[in-house]
């Protein structure tokens, strides 16, 4: 039970990361 939390939980965090770091690098370059 706790692999599956755990790959959620990487997906989530994943999926909330990406967008946040693509628009701050985004925000910086541009």
């Amino acid at each position: 039970p706790f692999v599956p939390a755990t790959k959620l939980t990487s997906a989530l965090a994943a999926q909330l990361q990406i967008p946040i770091k693509f628009e701050y690098a985004n925000g910086v370059v541009g």
